[in-house]
């Protein structure tokens, strides 16, 4: 499995969570509460098709940006290649 770049889109760091830390995937955007902190990608030629190896390609990424959240972008070919990721506003 190729490795899943992050890019923060929040001018603020959130604190990083220690790897292996619980966080949810959506297909739709929470109600209130959240803001968006980056975004994470697939590689070139990524091929992910379910949500647990979803979870498990982008989970450090994640844990270390301090997400909460993260909201899941499927292609037409049903591979998972984009998540925006969310933190619970302060």
């Amino acid at each position: 499995m190729g490795r899943y770049t992050y890019s923060a889109s929040a001018s603020k760091a959130a604190l990083p969570k220690p790897l292996g830390c619980e966080f949810r995937l959506l297909n739709l955007a929470p109600q209130g509460g959240f803001e968006e902190i980056g975004m994470v990608s697939a590689p070139e030629g990524e091929r992910v098709d379910t949500p647990e190896a979803f979870k498990g390609a982008i989970s450090d990424s994640v844990c270390r940006a301090g997400g909460d959240v993260v909201i899941t972008q499927i292609n037409g070919a049903g591979y998972y290649v984009r998540g925006t990721v969310l933190r619970k506003a302060e």
